[in-house]
């Protein structure tokens, strides 16, 4: 039962619109720029937008221009993924699409890079109600941040 209902989600999310994958994106993106934890995180790691899925890059732009550290992941060796320093928009300006169609920094530059200690993870998605059309307004997207002992988990909207 659960495979059926994960490949019929994956087939409704194949099918949204851009417009509503953008319209859902600005939504959401704007709750989280708006949060008391990501306002005062000076660390943060954010997930790279594939095609399907709400855009980050705002968040991460934002986040970098307010001089936060920002990390995101990357996958090594084909198998492990890790978190890496974005230093600047500059930095950010040289990121490649992988494989996945992920923007990912350039090979060359993984060596200098710093490895993620961050305080809020982003991880957001676009999900879709029982009838099949899209509902991050009705399913409360979370957004995990490291409390003073403990990670947690917060209802975004």
């Amino acid at each position: 039962m659960k495979k059926l209902v994960r490949t019929q989600l994956r087939e409704v999310l194949r099918n949204l619109s851009q417009s509503t994958i953008d319209t859902e994106s600005n939504y959401v993106v704007q709750h989280v720029l708006k949060m008391d934890e990501y306002q005062q995180a000076q660390r943060l790691c954010c997930y790279m937008p594939m095609k399907q899925e709400i855009n980050t890059l705002e968040i991460i732009r934002d986040a970098l221009n307010q001089n936060k550290a920002v990390y995101v992941p990357i996958i090594m060796n084909n198998e492990n993924i890790d978190m890496v320093r974005v230093v600047d928009n500059k930095d950010f300006d040289t990121f490649v699409l992988n494989k996945w169609s992920i923007l990912e920094p350039p090979t060359h530059t993984l060596q200098q890079r710093e490895n993620g200690n961050f305080q809020i993870y982003i991880c957001l998605t676009i999900s879709v109600n029982k009838q099949g059309t899209s509902s991050c307004h009705n399913t409360r997207p979370r957004i995990r941040f490291k409390g003073k002992s403990h990670w947690s988990w917060k209802r975004l909207l």
